[in-house]
């Protein structure tokens, strides 16, 4: 795939390029004009067509896992997020209430008040990792989010 996406430009300015030197070869100007149209119909029904075949997806991503973090929401007081994850945590609560409570003494923690209505928690969002090293997921309580960050 990765080598059909650098040729089909240069395939495509061909295509047209020939189509332009057939046009060039088209006496008068109404059969000309007739051919363009032509091929523009081609090219507008091959859109149409590809369009209908292409699949878009009906959720936005990670939507199974901020269902787990929905369903726990009740018994969690935190929510660790490294620089990666704070993108489709916000897209799924964007119209939540985000406050800031600032950094960590270090700068490397920024801390977030969440809420909606009477559910609210901390986000504490990691600004040096873009990935939570090791893979173990989140922590979802402020004793263990402080512990793995070395924050406290």
């Amino acid at each position: 795939m990765g080598a059909g996406l650098f040729i089909f430009p240069f395939a495509l300015m061909t295509l047209f390029l020939l189509l332009d030197r057939a046009l060039a070869r088209v006496p008068g100007t109404v059969p000309r004009r007739a051919v363009a149209f032509l091929a523009a119909l081609v090219a507008l029904s091959s859109v149409v067509v590809q369009w209908r075949r292409l699949h878009m997806p009906a959720s936005q991503l990670f939507t199974n896992e901020i269902g787990v973090l929905r369903a726990e929401l009740p018994a969690i007081e935190a929510v660790y997020v490294d620089g990666f994850s704070v993108i489709p945590f916000f897209t799924h609560h964007q119209d939540w209430e985000w406050r800031s409570m600032g950094r960590a003494a270090d700068g490397r923690l920024r801390l977030i008040r969440f809420g909606k209505e009477e559910r609210s928690f901390v986000v504490i969002n990691d600004l040096t990792r873009w990935n939570p090293a090791g893979g173990d997921g989140p922590c979802r309580t402020r004793s263990r989010c402080a512990a793995r960050s070395g924050w406290a």
